[in-house]
Formats: structure tokens, sequence, C-alpha cells
């Protein structure tokens, strides 16, 4: 069941180390700096990346994220290769006098690899148990690769273009916060809660820079943003639930920052200009977040209607207990076992790593055995603690 109070724990921490290296390194960097010299020269620049990578790594701690070496899963393998290499980039890109080509190059390999290597071992690229064709595999690499890219170049143009850069990185924030309850309620819990991290060291490090500069150089916060958005969406695609229309539309929410540079937004206030990006972004996030919410309602809300013998007729499981109910069982389900996460201890058929994700039938099929088999035993428990006298409710 996922733990609230854990995710704002890990959420605050790493939102304040961010802050804190942040702030220290900016202080440093301009106590120390010529008075004629750029604000944007490149010593913030890497003190940036330094503050993204302290807080995704206390919030990954907090979160206890089971890592496992070599990468078993996914996950594992965004998480220890992914990831790592985005910041490794992205500081490299900040050194003194880095050419712009070799850190766009160096960028547009990560893209082009990433989906291969979250795919390494899956049926998806296995010349065995694949069940596409090496045609469509390459295409959905491709197409994947090709939205990517697109997304980061757009972005990155904007912020250059555009003076309050700092809003684009809360976009991504509030887009990955978003997809990561989507994922959730797709049945991956751990894939949504690694969206956490990454917002609160985004939001931290915009939070600090914009102290020292009113325009600080956001290249490396957008950067790990959407790396981290597009390929925990890719995760939730093909290792969850998540849909293709779902994921699309969360991976192109940040675009919505682009209609501000409508002749009559653009020459607005700059704080005016940041707020309706943020609105602009939000807006779609919530109203889709809230669908999702009442799909997930409505999908299992039959599943946990209970009736006793006692003549008082049927008892319905209120929303919070039904939710409860829910996690718990999509944490032991099939689907969070071949996402390569799941907090079941027993053994189970669908464990190999090379299996298929369900269809969404086969989905709605394991949320309905899982739930049947989550009541009986809460019932089981119940009757055992009242000494056998309760009566069993009928089916």
């Amino acid at each position: 069941m996922p733990d609230l109070r854990l995710y704002a724990t890990a959420m605050l921490l790493a939102a304040g180390a961010s802050a804190l290296v942040a702030l220290a390194g900016s202080w440093r960097s301009r106590r120390h700096a010529e008075p004629r010299e750029d604000q944007h020269s490149a010593p913030p620049r890497v003190v940036t990346v330094m503050a993204l990578a302290a807080g995704l790594v206390v919030g990954y701690c907090v979160l206890r994220q089971r890592i496992a070496w070599p990468p078993s899963s996914a996950l594992d393998r965004f998480l220890t290769l992914v990831l790592p290499a985005a910041l490794v980039i992205e500081l490299l890109a900040a050194l003194p006098h880095a050419p712009r080509w070799l850190s766009w190059s160096l960028r547009g390999a990560l893209v082009a690899s990433m989906g291969r290597i979250l795919w390494h071992g899956s049926v998806y690229v296995s010349a065995a148990d694949s069940e596409w064709t090496p045609a469509q595999t390459f295409a959905a690499l491709l197409i994947c690769a090709a939205l990517t890219a697109a997304l980061w170049g757009l972005l990155a143009w904007l912020a250059q273009r555009s003076p309050p850069g700092g809003s684009l990185p809360l976009a991504l924030s509030v887009t990955l916060a978003c997809g990561g309850a989507e994922i959730m309620l797709a049945g991956y819990i751990q894939g949504g809660a690694a969206t956490l991290p990454i917002c609160a060291a985004l939001v931290g490090v915009v939070a600090a820079l914009g102290l020292f500069a009113k325009t600080p150089n956001m290249q490396a916060p957008i950067g790990i943003g959407v790396v981290g958005l597009s390929g925990l969406l890719f995760i939730g695609r093909f290792f969850g639930g998540l849909t293709t229309g779902v994921a699309l539309v969360l991976l192109g929410a940040p675009l919505l920052c682009w209609l501000t540079e409508l002749p009559w937004l653009r020459r607005r206030p700059r704080w005016l200009v940041g707020a309706l990006r943020l609105a602009l972004v939000a807006i779609p996030l919530v109203i889709l977040l809230v669908l999702a919410k009442r799909e997930f309602d409505r999908e299992t809300a039959p599943l946990l209607t209970r009736q006793r013998t006692h003549g008082r007729g049927a008892e319905v499981m209120s929303p919070v207990a039904a939710n409860e109910a829910f996690h718990v069982t999509l944490e032991c389900s099939p689907l969070a076992v071949t996402a390569g996460q799941s907090g079941c201890n027993s053994p189970s058929v669908f464990a190999s790593p090379r299996s298929a994700p369900p269809s969404a039938s086969s989905r709605r099929s394991m949320a309905m055995i899982g739930s049947s088999a989550a009541m009986a035993l809460t019932t089981r428990q119940l009757i055992e603690s009242s000494g056998g006298a309760m009566s069993v409710p009928s089916q």
C-alpha cells in the first residue's frame, strides 16, 4: 500500500537537499566571482547539477528503493544507468568551454539508447520469446526517441528565448507528479513513486537559484526532468498498466508552455508568464488525473462489495478502505511482479523477468482474482480472531 507519509518525507528531504546544495554553491561562486562576471557562467551550472544529484540520492534513499545489481528490471536500469548518465552528461555540458555540439551529441545518444536499455532482457527484444517483429521493435524505439528528443529540444529552445525559464522545470515537476499518480493507479506503485524525488529536486533547485539570479540557466534541470519523465512513462507504458494515450498526453503536456509565446501573452510581466505556463500545464493534467481516479473507483468498487447473512443486506466498503485494499492487492499482483518490483514475498509463476506485460483484460482479471483473494484472506483472519463465532459472508 502506498505510504503517503514516506512519500511526503522523501519529497521534503529531497527538495531540502537540492536547495541547500544550490544555495551553498551559488553563494560561494558569487562570493569569489569577479564584479563583471556573467551570471550564467559555468560554476553555477555545475552547482545546479550537483544539487540535483544530491536531491535524487536523498530522495531515493528515503524511499528505500530496492535496487538490484546487476539491474534486473527496467526500474533498476533507469535508476542505475539512465538517470546517472543524464547527470554526467549535464555535468560535462556545464564545464567551462564545453563544446555545444558535444553536449547535444551526448544528449542525443542517451535519448536514442534509453529505450533499448530499459527493454534489455524483456520479451520485447528477446530473439526467442519476442512477440514483436524486429521492424515493430525498431519503430517503437524510434518513435519514443523522437518524441523525447522533440520535447527536450523544444523546452531548451523556449528556455533560451523566453526569460522566465524557471517555470519550465516546475512544469516538468508538475507533470512528473501527475504521471507518478497515473502510474500508481495503473498498478505499478514503486514505478510511480520513483517520480517523486525528481519532482522535489527540480522544485528545490529552482527555488534556490531564483534567489541569486532573475534568469538562471535551467538547461540541466530541464534535461533531468525530460529524461525522468520520458523514462518513467516508458516503464509505465511497457511494464505497467499505463495506456498509450495517457502516456502521450503526459509527455506532451509541458509543451503547452509554448502558448505563452503568443504576442499578446509574451509581453506580460515575467511572473504572470510563469504562472500562466504552470496553469496551462496543470489544468489538463488535473482533469486527466480526476478521470483516471473515477475509472479506478468504478472498476474496483464492485469487486469490494460484500454481503452478510445477518439480514442487513449488502455492505460496501468506504472509498478509503477500498483503495487501501486494492493497493495491497496490487503489491502482490502478477502485474507488479511482472514489472520487476513486487512487495509480495511468496513465489509466483508470473515472476519471470522475460514475461510480457499483460493486456488490459488480463490486468482486470488479475485485479478481480487478487481482490477476491484479499477479501477471502481478510474474512478468514476475522473469523480466526473471533474464535470462529463470526459467520462467513455469502458470495
